[in-house]
């Protein structure tokens, strides 16, 4: 009889603990990064902003393979990420739903 208990006890501690992490996920979005490969397509000119805002943009665009279809999106970048990528490099790209992360290289000029 004790087992029993004991046993369902630590069945209930169980879906406890994964009941709290699917909690925590979803309060927190930005914990979800995804990833998908993609070939750096073609890198834009730095986009100054306007004659009081000092900030420069860097956009690049990537098409991603995983698909059925090559699909082509572009991302607002850092200027780090922006120097380090080349036309043609294959990368993992690092997002949060629609926002930029990150890369990681995983060949040189495909």
């Amino acid at each position: 009889m004790g087992a029993i208990a004991l046993g369902t006890t630590l069945l209930v501690l169980i879906a406890c603990w994964f009941w709290w992490q699917f909690i925590s996920d979803m309060r927190s979005p930005g914990s979800h990064k995804l990833s998908r490969r993609a070939v750096v397509l073609n890198k834009s000119s730095p986009i100054v902003g306007s004659s009081g805002n000092l900030h420069t943009e860097y956009f690049v665009s990537f098409t991603f393979m995983d698909g059925r279809e090559p699909e082509e999106e572009n991302y607002k970048v850092p200027g780090r990420d922006f120097n380090l990528l080349d036309k043609n490099d294959v990368v993992d790209v690092l997002f949060n739903g629609k926002d930029y992360l990150g890369f990681n290289r995983v060949s040189d000029s495909a």
